[in-house]
């Protein structure tokens, strides 16, 4: 528009419009902020999707590691009434399941964020050639090391049914 010598923004999408109107030529007017609007907002969508997606995946992983726990109950059975013969008291069970809970989340996000850390390494030299991609290698970012937090405390939540479980079925 400054170019062209337009003087408001309603002449330029007056111009954008007989442009794209011109039946002699084959013409296309874009206007790069209205454009690039769009494409974020398209973008925004997609990420929100993602985020539905790995909210989902992260839910049903969590319920997975309840009900393996509980399975674990049932055959762990024997050596927690033992524990509790010897003196171990319910809070002391209940504790020793939600360490158990504590280490398998530590563990699992320990790999995955060396896991992410190494496929970032080795496709950042490839994304950045052919998509024109500059992604970073630390994955470990505040907003991550918050996730993390989040997630072990609602899988210390969940795990808390199993950990009752266990000390009332050791009775």
């Amino acid at each position: 528009a400054m170019l062209v010598g337009l003087k408001t923004r309603a002449a330029t999408f007056n111009v954008q419009r007989q442009i794209n109107d011109f039946p002699n030529e084959p013409l296309l007017a874009i206007v790069p902020g209205v454009a690039l609007t769009e494409l974020w907002q398209m973008l925004t969508m997609v990420e929100q999707l993602l985020m539905v997606i790995s909210v989902l995946i992260l839910v049903a992983a969590l319920l997975g590691m309840v009900t393996t726990l509980l399975a674990a109950m049932n055959e762990r059975q024997r050596e927690i009434a033992i524990l509790r013969s010897l003196g171990a008291g319910a809070g002391y069970v209940f504790f020793l399941i939600e360490l158990e809970i504590v280490l398998i989340v530590c563990v699992a996000f320990i790999l995955a964020s060396i896991g992410l850390w190494l496929s970032l390494i080795a496709s950042q030299h490839y994304l950045a050639e052919h998509f024109g991609l500059f992604i970073s290698t630390n994955p470990l970012q505040p907003y991550t090391l918050m996730a993390a937090g989040l997630v072990l405390l609602i899988a210390l939540l969940l795990g808390a049914a199993p950990a009752t479980a266990a000390y009332r079925r050791a009775l």
